[in-house]
């Protein structure tokens, strides 16, 4: 099977650039014919972005925000979630601490 796909000059232009992959989805028109929608991702221009990363996520903080992501799977077994929590979150906020003691951002 063949089909023929539209991208945007934009997203052509990123990909030519890059040579990397880019995400996104296809949307069919036809059998034979899609449409791609790149996804718009957030890209910090602030290249003082600070990360750490912990056993189920990880902190980053930029000059403009502070963000904690946590992810526990269901089928995980041997985890009590909620003791992994409080023990990552006292993890995350001594990076914080350490950040802002050290004025790094």
């Amino acid at each position: 099977m063949k089909i023929t796909l539209q991208l945007s000059d934009k997203v052509y232009q990123q990909l030519v650039a890059s040579g990397n992959r880019i995400q996104g989805s296809l949307g069919l028109v036809s059998p034979m014919e899609g449409n791609f929608n790149a996804h718009t991702r957030h890209v910090s221009v602030d290249d003082r972005d600070m990360m750490h990363k912990m056993a189920h996520g990880h902190i980053r903080i930029s000059s403009r925000r502070t963000s904690v992501r946590l992810w526990f799977d269901h089928d995980q077994e041997l985890i009590d979630v909620p003791v992994a929590i409080e023990r990552e979150g006292r993890e995350a906020s001594g990076f914080a601490y350490q950040v802002e003691m050290t004025n790094a951002i």
